[in-house]
């Protein structure tokens, strides 16, 4: 399916509370009724922590940051790679990421748009990356079922795990950054702590 279109539809918040021992309801509507055009296949979005811009992200080398009040593209990162499969940013907005098609995984400083690494992660498509809660490393994964951590600053390989059988689409690190998890297309869920060991679901 292409997505040609973002559409963005109503949102609606409904807050119920008491006062005065009375019940009492507020309701609150906000709506984007806006269509931001885009000229190709849309595979994924996420908002930045800070600035709350829309990054998009799909069937093209380019990544694309979003003003949703001034209804323009206010940022760019190209790369490489002739589409983007997975994006991330750090909590603290010091570096963006994304993992493309070609096994490519590019990190950008995400203020200046400058590429500080293109690494080739892997032979195949890279589905799933994840900042740790202190940015300081980044999982990447995919369809090639392999599981790598790098260190941001310097671009380096830690350590690499095998275990999934099918796509690893899903990683995602615990708040104090100890635990990486994965998850695939093999409906198995890894569970890789600091201490080195795996655990399998």
């Amino acid at each position: 399916m292409r997505w040609k279109q973002f559409y963005f539809i109503l949102v609606y918040f409904f807050i119920s509370f008491m006062a005065n021992d009375k019940p009492c309801s507020a309701s609150f509507t906000f709506s984007l009724n806006n269509e931001f055009a885009a000229s190709k296949e849309i595979d994924g979005v996420l908002f930045t922590p800070y600035d709350k811009l829309l990054i998009s992200y799909g069937a093209d080398n380019q990544v694309d940051v979003w003003d949703l009040k001034k209804e323009s593209i206010v940022r760019k990162f190209v790369s490489q790679s002739s589409s983007i499969c997975s994006a991330a940013i750090q909590q603290e907005q010091s570096f963006f990421a994304a993992g493309g098609k070609d096994g490519m995984l590019y990190i950008w400083e995400y203020e200046t748009g400058k590429q500080k690494h293109a690494l080739k992660a892997s032979q195949k498509a890279i589905e799933a990356i994840s900042f740790s809660p202190n940015g300081k490393l980044i999982a990447s994964s995919g369809k090639d079922k392999v599981i790598r951590l790098w260190n941001v600053k310097m671009g380096r390989k830690i350590w690499e795990l095998k275990g999934h059988e099918g796509t690893v689409h899903s990683l995602a690190f615990s708040d104090d950054g100890q635990t990486l998890i994965s998850a695939g297309t093999d409906s198995t869920i890894i569970s890789k702590n600091q201490a080195q060991r795996a655990y399998f679901f």
